[in-house]
């Protein structure tokens, strides 16, 4: 049994109630510890050491409860505060002296060894809770710096940087052991230190000036979206403000960031903890963000969302499926909000320190289907290169997201998933090609200032279907219908020119007969030789002259449009033609005289003038029988006639005698 206290015990240190209070908050209430912690309430406080208490307080929740239950400390002494008791069990864990005499403090100081003993069994084994990660804010100085005057001025040692993730990991388990004094920078973030444990009170007291204690896990949000300079930036839920003051060191302190936050104690701290970061380009909104468009904050280019959450990567205890799911219904409005009233914005990042599916997988797929014509998920393999920790498996875009785990990556538990806009799609052929199916090429839309959207140069436009298809083909034929038509028509000009010069044979016989009754048959002969010899030329050329053509070449002063028809004769003698014919020939007639140049040449359509003269010969044959058949019609009809004539002529003598007039 312990034996009672003196009554002179002292009062309990203000650093611990101050611990109590916020651990209960954070507990019941879901709140934040380090904006808890920065709040003006505490502004007096060693506010390193008050966050270092609560956070390793709430991170062995599992080991205080097995404590507890084993040594029945709170059955034992009632009179002990339940919040305050297990802020203290975290003293002795921590083994942190304290030379206060409080009587909280002496009833848990009795339980020490039992406690220390339950500890280093059960204790986590997490190396994310026990590594302090530190952002170098590039605001104020640079890597560079802060690292030789670690090497130089403190006494540390800097491993060498790993091929590998897995060997960097390898050397964080192996060599960064507790109170050691060696250090590694980190292998995805370049302006992220890696130290081992217990110098957790030397850092605290250098954070907030050119050092910023903060996960590597929360570090990721800002160096996967790297924004550029001058551009637009909107944190949904801003609080503590760590992130915020990471994306504007990335954009050294240009363009613009929208804060906002809709609890006025966190917003208060945010304010401060910009301040004191030096960020001068940050906007703060006290406003609850569903409230907030983009006619608040216009031209937004990346939004980043880390919403509240379970904390299930912080604290491995159990999480309420009522309250997982009313979690989840806020968390997919705020995303929902962010990819809908911002129509400008090109990626939107969605963070939880959540390892549960409800609030990471389901709410991505439910807002991926709702959105899958506008935004896709964003490839983070290139980003992080070795990552070992993705999304689920059974989720077909689990590969494109990560997982920060703390047995895996010795961080804390931390989810990332990043929606990019799909690139809008400016066709520049016309529509007729779209019809066919042919490749149509796009504008791609740049979505970061130096990067263009990857896949699809080109998108494949389906074939139409049914009756457009009918309609094109229809169209193609008529087309190519029209095309034949123009060849046929200059075919079929050529040909009547052609055929013009082509005239039977009795037509040539009379045109012969008619120049020898005439007595100048000479002189018609030396003008038709003249008009023949130009006809000759023309057939060399293989072309057909207009009249025009043929007028101007006269040069004796030949009067063509008496003998028209003569110049475009091509002479046939027996089925020959005449290559250059100096005369007209009549058959007949073997006395003719031709010009010297004539020369019998073999016909070149001798089988269509064969045909011609049957035809003509048929025809001859047809007119005949047609005057026959005339002549005998005719008579047929003057015999009727007569006959008419006479019936007529006896009905008008008898109708004379029916009258009594006289014949």
């Amino acid at each position: 049994m312990i034996k009672p206290l003196s009554k002179k015990a002292e009062k309990l240190p203000k650093l611990f109630k101050a611990a109590a209070t916020i651990l209960k908050e954070v507990r019941e209430n879901n709140g934040n510890a380090k904006s808890l912690v920065y709040d003006n309430k505490y502004k007096h406080y060693n506010t390193a050491a008050l966050l270092a208490l609560v956070c390793e307080s709430n991170n062995n929740w599992n080991v205080l409860e097995k404590i507890i239950e084993k040594t029945d400390i709170f059955k034992n002494n009632p009179k002990l505060n339940p919040w305050v008791g297990r802020v203290l069990i975290t003293q002795i864990i921590r083994r942190k002296d304290c030379k206060s005499e409080c009587l909280p403090l002496l009833y848990v100081k009795k339980y020490a060894n039992a406690i220390l003993e339950l500890a280093s069994g059960d204790l986590s084994k997490s190396r994310g809770n026990e590594l302090r990660y530190i952002r170098v804010n590039t605001l104020k100085t640079d890597v560079k710096t802060v690292i030789e005057t670690f090497t130089n001025l403190e006494g540390w040692t800097l491993l060498p940087k790993c091929e590998t993730y897995k060997d960097h990991l390898k050397v964080i388990e192996e060599q960064l052991l507790p109170k050691s004094m060696v250090f590694i920078q980190d292998f995805h973030i370049p302006e992220v230190l890696v130290f081992p444990s217990g110098h957790g009170s030397y850092f605290y007291n250098i954070a907030m000036k050119e050092l910023i204690l903060q996960n590597k896990a929360s570090c990721l949000d800002a160096f996967l979206l790297n924004p550029k300079k001058n551009s637009v930036i909107l944190d949904m839920c801003a609080a503590p403000g760590m992130k915020t003051c990471h994306l504007a060191a990335k954009m050294e302190n240009t363009g613009k960031i929208y804060a906002v936050e809709k609890d006025p104690v966190r917003f208060a701290t945010l304010q401060k903890v910009i301040k004191e970061n030096g960020v001068t380009n940050v906007t703060t909104i006290n406003k609850d963000v569903t409230q907030v468009d983009s006619e608040m904050c216009p031209d937004v280019d990346y939004i980043i969302l880390d919403p509240s959450c379970s904390g299930s990567g912080l604290r491995e205890d159990e999480v309420d499926d009522s309250r997982l799911n009313k979690l989840q219904f806020m968390q997919v409005a705020l995303l929902k909000h962010a990819l809908t009233k911002f129509p400008r914005v090109k990626r939107v990042v969605y963070s939880t320190c959540s390892l549960k599916t409800e609030e990471n997988e389901q709410v991505i797929k439910t807002c991926l289907k709702a959105f899958k014509k506008d935004f896709r998920l964003m490839e983070l393999k290139t980003k992080l290169p070795h990552w070992i920790s993705f999304g689920g498996d059974k989720y077909k875009f689990g590969s494109k997201c990560i997982y920060t785990r703390p047995n895996v990556d010795f961080t804390i538990g931390f989810f990332i998933a990043i929606f990019e806009r799909k690139p809008v799609v400016s066709v520049t052929e016309n529509d007729k090609k779209k019809k066919h199916g042919k490749k149509v090429k796009k504008s791609r839309v740049s979505i970061d200032n130096d990067e263009e959207c990857e896949n699809e140069e080109t998108e494949f436009v389906p074939k139409p279907k049914g009756k457009r298809v009918k309609n094109m083909k229809s169209e193609e034929h008529n087309a190519e219908h029209t095309a034949i038509k123009k060849k046929r028509r200059k075919v079929s000009k050529i040909n009547v020119d052609y055929d013009d010069m082509v005239e039977t044979k009795s037509v040539q016989n009379n045109k012969i007969k008619k120049i020898k009754s005439e007595d100048t048959m000479p002189d018609k002969v030396e003008e038709t030789s003249q008009e023949i010899d130009f006809i000759s030329k023309i057939k060399k050329k293989k072309t057909r002259p207009s009249i025009n053509e043929v007028m101007k070449t006269n040069q004796n002063g030949v009067d063509f449009n008496e003998n028209i028809k003569v110049n475009k004769i091509k002479n046939k003698i027996g089925g020959k033609r005449m290559k250059s014919t100096g005369v007209v020939i009549d058959e007949e007639n073997e006395n003719h005289s031709l010009n010297q140049d004539t020369k019998l040449v073999p016909s070149v359509s001798t089988n269509r003038i064969k045909k011609r003269k049957q035809s003509e010969e048929s025809n001859e044959e047809h007119s005949e029988i047609k005057k026959k058949k005339k002549k005998i019609s005719k008579a047929s009809i003057d015999n009727e006639k007569i006959v008419e004539t006479k019936g007529a002529q006896n009905n008008k003598r008898k109708n004379k005698k029916l009258c009594g007039i006289p014949s």
